[in-house]
């Protein structure tokens, strides 16, 4: 949050004290630059092991049999296969189920859905267009139409 404020604060003082760039392009949209900023800031990470090390990497760099570390808290960059422990997944925001789900060695944790307790290992099966929310996405735009 004190990252945030700052640029807002940096970028409120820049366009007043330079009032040749406030015409109309940059009074749009005036936090645009900020925003900017802070989505490279905030870019969500995932922890993999690659080649027996553990790497810190986009998650828009995921790839198929990836294995991801994953600990409470964490949300589900992409469909995987659990590998090793148990977990309790919310997967609320995908499925509408309040209540949390035990899911154990081999069972398949959703993309979107979060840990909500334990600690996990596990093998990505789906990446961009094959994740389950993806599908559901794409299905909901094609009835809309």
């Amino acid at each position: 949050m004190y990252i945030f404020c700052r640029l807002i604060q940096k970028h409120a003082i820049f366009t007043h004290s330079n009032n040749k760039y406030s015409n109309k392009h940059y009074s749009r949209n005036p936090f645009k630059k900020v925003v900017d900023k802070l989505s490279i800031v905030a870019s969500p990470k995932a922890t993999v092991i690659r080649n027996s090390k553990k790497k810190n990497i986009d998650i828009h760099q995921l790839v198929l049999d990836d294995i991801i570390i994953l600990k409470t808290g964490d949300q589900i960059a992409a469909d995987c296969k659990i590998l090793n422990n148990e977990v309790e997944v919310n997967e609320s925001c995908i499925t509408g189920e309040t209540n949390t789900i035990r899911k154990k060695v081999g069972d398949l944790l959703l993309s979107g859905s979060y840990i909500v307790s334990g600690n996990t290992t596990a093998k990505i099966e789906h990446i961009g267009e094959e994740n389950y929310t993806a599908k559901i996405s794409s299905s909901a735009k094609y009835v809309k139409k």
